[in-house]
């Protein structure tokens, strides 16, 4: 089911049906870029690193298209039910008051997009618009602040604006214009364009002349033809005039917090949610809809498992012993694993998948590719194909299997090419990489190139170099039984070598723990004091998210854990 902002609201009240009853809910999003920096990652880099990166991303793209899909059980049918929802996102500005987002575009993955068919016209012309709660918070005490500002505009206990010399036969012609035609059958007066400030003056100077004998409101399409309409009213009239121009006001800020709404429910239903390669879905969507994404890694994994703490990573799932052992993969990119997963003498639990009204665009062989509804789709048969196989039950998997495989698995999000480390763990410890044939060289000068790196272990046969920054690399040994002469000669003599340093790299690893907890000290010092070091990130996240309410939404009044 294609989602723009012209269906949104039917959209989102059958989502919001459906969820409680859902297995599971493969997610998908395509985003305007991958990296920011030109250099490229490389497999010894640390979490910490890698985390950067992501996070750098996360920060600077865009997600423009999310998929859903919502995997039920039909026992009438004996078959699997599945409902992807593709979103079309973007942060069109629905009223002037609300953010202006700005955002990076990585050309090669716009042309990627377009060569996948994804309809740009359409996701920028219609295109869901949200708002973070931090921002809905703002906008809410923007109105609340506006309201109170006409409210008190003409009493003695409000600070009124002096009206400026040139401006003063302006405003009391208006003033005079609204007296004549009080004494008129006419229903409404219409005061000449004004830009906002002059608009202020007005409702000031209305409100103090003439009380509770009219009410003003402002209108117009554009900044430019905004004027004021000024009605005839009383007291009572007035309070609701001003009650309904509250609703719609709120109504418009629940109107722009949009796709949210969707995260919002699918967070508070506790149904799986499930990503493929999702470290940097992850990034994007906690920083787009929910809170800036922190610097540190720490920090980053305890919003993910606040804001998303049931979340399976199922790239991390080939590799557990009883899915990989008898798969034969070459390429291991979604669409390939699927159908590795379920080649005989597997079940093809593709074959298992009806795709009801209005959810049927995907009920063919056709494969639509990186269309953010699709790959939700083949992300769940992912999923499900992997309990099939680990746990060897049969068909349906019931909800119970599902969340004590979750709970086995989830958290666990897959490190792509990293030595040493499968997966971050955003809900505890990070496993100590074990390369003992792996070893840090730095120091060295900054002229040495790969043969340098290489004459220094050639005693120790063929190795495989990976340099990190300037005067630092990698050297990893293809015969690992040499590594303990390496320890024993190289590493025992290193630190009287004035032309290089030389440590194991569970040493280098060790010393980079280090580094980070006093980093970590360091920083929690410069923000709390040493009185309060034990304070964190989590109360502050706590503090940030602890009113998260759902909004009302009036489409009528809208602005148009180990294997």
């Amino acid at each position: 089911m294609d989602v723009t902002r012209d269906n949104f609201y039917e959209a989102l009240e059958l989502f919001n049906n459906l969820l409680p009853t859902a297995l599971c809910a493969g997610l998908d999003t395509e985003f305007t870029g991958l990296t920011v920096e030109e250099s490229k990652a490389h497999g010894y880099e640390s979490l910490e690193e890698r985390y950067a990166r992501n996070r750098d991303a996360g920060r600077a793209f865009l997600i423009i298209q999310c998929g859903i899909c919502l995997v039920h059980w039909d026992d009438e049918a004996k078959k699997y039910l599945a409902r992807s929802f593709n979103f079309n996102i973007f942060p069109r500005q629905a009223h002037k008051a609300h953010p202006d987002t700005r955002f990076l575009v990585q050309a090669s993955s716009i042309e990627y997009l377009i060569q996948n068919g994804t309809d740009f016209q359409k996701i920028f012309s219609k295109g869901i618009s949200y708002m973070t709660p931090a921002q809905e918070e703002r906008q809410l005490k923007k109105v609340k602040q506006m309201l109170l500002s006409r409210e008190s505009s003409g009493s003695a206990q409000f600070d009124r604006i002096p009206i400026p010399p040139a401006e003063a036969a302006s405003i009391n012609r208006q003033l005079e214009s609204i007296e004549a035609w009080l004494q008129t059958d006419e229903e409404a007066l219409n005061l000449p364009p004004a830009n906002s400030f002059i608009r202020r003056l007005l409702y000031q100077e209305i409100q103090a002349k003439f009380n509770d004998k009219v009410a003003c409101n402002t209108k117009g399409a554009t900044r430019q033809d905004s004027f004021i309409e000024v009605t005839r009213t009383d007291k009572q009239t007035k309070q609701k005039l001003a009650e309904d121009q509250r609703k719609k006001l709120e109504d418009e800020i629940s109107a722009a917090v949009g796709f949210r709404h969707v995260l919002d429910s699918l967070r508070a239903s506790r149904v799986p949610i499930l990503l493929f390669n999702g470290i940097l879905d992850l990034c994007l969507l906690l920083h787009q809809f929910y809170s800036p994404l922190p610097d540190n890694l720490e920090d980053f994994k305890v919003l993910a498992q606040k804001i998303f703490p049931v979340v399976v990573d199922t790239r991390h799932l080939i590799d557990l012993p009883l899915v990989s052992g008898s798969l034969n993969l070459v390429v291991y990119n979604l669409s390939s694993i699927v159908k590795a997963l379920v080649a005989p003498p597997s079940v093809d639990i593709r074959t298992m998948f009806l795709f009801p009204a209005p959810f049927d665009k995907y009920n063919n062989d056709k494969e639509v590719l990186h269309e953010a509804g699709y790959d939700a789709f083949l992300t769940a048969v992912l999923m499900l194909a992997c309990v099939h196989r680990v746990t060897c039950a049969e068909f349906p998997l019931t909800r119970e299997l599902m969340d004590q495989c979750v709970a086995q698995w989830g958290s666990k999000m897959q490190m792509h090419n990293m030595f040493g480390v499968q997966y971050l763990n955003l809900a505890g410890e990070d496993k100590q990489p074990d390369l003992p044939h792996v070893f840090h060289i730095s120091n060295f000068p900054s002229t040495w190139r790969l043969h340098d790196l290489q004459k220094v272990f050639a005693n120790f046969g063929q190795t495989f170099v990976t340099f990190a920054s300037s005067g630092t690399a990698f050297v990893s040994l293809v015969d690992k039984s040499k590594a303990e002469e390496v320890v024993s000669t190289l590493v025992s003599n290193s630190d009287s070598n004035e032309t290089y340093r030389i440590i194991s790299h569970a040493t280098f690893w060790q010393q980079e723990q280090e580094r980070k907890q006093i980093m970590k000290l360091t920083r929690m010092e410069s923000v709390h004091g040493p009185n309060d070091a034990d304070s964190s990130f989590s109360q502050s996240l706590d503090d940030s998210h602890a009113d998260l309410k759902r909004p009302r939404l009036s489409p009528e009044n809208s602005m148009t854990q180990e294997a």
